[in-house]
């Protein structure tokens, strides 16, 4: 609780305390001081009256004038603080006494009278006059109220000037502080305008000085960043524009290439004939394979890129990319299987680029599975309600560390000098976009010398259920 309070009240509550505690040991000083002041005044004034008494008692008591005696002892009661008066002769036998000279709010002073001739050589007894403390116990008391009063309204006063200081050096300029931080956290650059020359004024130098830093370093990234952004969007274009432009020779020379093959206009003489026009037919077919996958790249990362959408049978989808690829996996003496969960519902998606994202997945591990490994295609409904696809196999696998570069465009875990598989490395990255494209999660599990699963989640608001008659 008391961690969550302000900085005001902490404050306060560890300011208070102390202050009233140390004018408490003040009042108690100050009175301590007034009271034994206020004793040893006492003290002297019966101290005067004593001595003046005794100098006139000194005749009347040599000559035992009883009269005399009573009437100067009695004009002690006259004063309102004797509560007492005490004669009596050198042998200490009363001569005469009124009032009392005992108790505890009694002051006493006892006087030796001496001799009228012989003076303090002969003594001729002793008088004792005691006064009140009454008088003086209430002095203390209204000078403790008075004091009290005073001090309690001078604290009040102090602690007010104390926390209005604070409010203006100390709560202020924090205040500003803390709505500059704020600000900063939202991306407004606001200062502060607080001067001063104590710590505090250095704590917002500082943070001005930092502001004015993260000012020019945010416009310097947003300039970056633009000129990154074009940078990206020329290269995009660029590569959009060197496809097209490779795409239309291409398709000539694999136009040519397949007549060549199948030998439609006669005979080509030679065996080496046909098959070189088959090899010329393969490597542009290669080549056109990756001037798409760019294509296609840009146009995503352009924003370029448009699906067509439409219910499908996924089921039926994955059994025919399954089959494309058959033949190079028996090649390679791979086992090629799919396990399709029975009556999947339809999928709404565009169906090529399903299919392409499962050809790319395939493909991939067909050329990472070494001979007599598997590979598998599966599909079956998720916990969610959508549509898992899912390609594996049992091939080298891919590290941790190494996924998130092999999910960039044209990165590739195997350097070049050292690459023991063809490929662009455009495979993964174009499965990647192809899937955000349509809102489903990518996940790839994959361990070096395991193998690799990818999973392709689509969620459940691209299902179509069946209708049944």
């Amino acid at each position: 609780m008391f961690s969550r309070a302000s900085l005001q009240v902490k404050l306060a509550v560890i300011v208070v305390p102390l202050m009233t505690v140390a004018l408490c040991l003040l009042l108690v000083v100050l009175m301590s001081t007034a009271a034994e002041d206020g004793r040893r005044a006492l003290m002297t004034r019966a101290t005067v009256m004593a001595d003046v008494q005794v100098q006139a008692l000194s005749q009347p008591v040599w000559e035992l004038n009883t009269s005399q005696i009573i009437r100067l002892v009695q004009t002690l009661s006259k004063d309102p603080d004797v509560v007492g008066a005490k004669l009596v002769d050198e042998l200490g036998r009363p001569l005469h006494a009124f009032g009392t000279i005992e108790g505890p709010l009694v002051i006493a002073v006892t006087r030796t009278v001496p001799h009228p001739v012989a003076r303090d050589t002969v003594p001729l007894g002793q008088l004792t006059v005691a006064l009140s403390r009454a008088s003086l116990n209430e002095t203390l008391r209204l000078q403790l109220v008075t004091a009290g009063a005073a001090i309690a309204i001078g604290a009040f006063l102090m602690v007010g000037i104390v926390f209005l200081s604070l409010q203006h050096l100390v709560f202020r300029p924090l205040a500003l502080l803390l709505q500059a931080i704020e600000k900063v956290e939202n991306q407004e650059w606001q200062m502060v305008e607080w001067e001063s020359r104590d710590q505090l004024g250095t704590v917002v130098r500082a943070f001005n000085r930092m502001v004015n830093t993260l000012r020019s370093n945010e416009r310097e990234l947003r300039e970056a960043f633009h000129a990154a952004e074009a940078a990206a969007r020329a290269k995009d274009e660029f590569l959009a524009s060197v496809s097209h432009e490779l795409r239309t020779p291409l398709n000539a020379i694999l136009g040519f290439s397949e007549v060549l093959k199948n030998e439609m206009f006669g005979a080509l003489g030679s065996d080496r004939y046909r098959s070189y026009a088959g090899d010329i037919f393969s490597s542009g077919s290669h080549l056109l394979n990756i001037i798409n996958d760019i294509l296609d790249l840009s146009k995503v990362a352009a924003g370029k890129f448009e699906l067509v959408e439409r219910p499908f049978d996924i089921g039926h989808a994955i059994e025919g990319c399954v089959n494309l690829v058959r033949e190079r996996a028996s090649r390679n003496r791979q086992k090629l299987t799919a396990d399709i969960q029975p009556r999947l519902p339809q999928l709404y998606a565009d169906e090529l680029r399903v299919k392409q994202i499962l050809i790319n997945l395939l493909n991939n591990a067909v050329k990472f599975t070494p001979p007599g490994g598997q590979v598998w295609a599966a599909a079956r409904v998720n916990d969610v309600g959508g549509i898992d696809i899912i390609v594996g196999d049992t091939g080298i696998g891919i590290a941790k560390e190494d996924i998130p570069r092999a999910l960039s465009a044209f990165g590739q875990v195997e350097s070049v000098l050292n690459r023991t598989h063809e490929g662009t490395g455009l495979g993964l990255p174009l499965v990647k976009a192809l899937s955000d494209l349509h809102n489903a999660q990518f996940n790839i599990d994959s361990s070096p010398g395991v193998g690799t699963i990818v999973t392709v989640s689509f969620g459940s608001e691209r299902i179509i259920a069946r209708t049944h008659k």
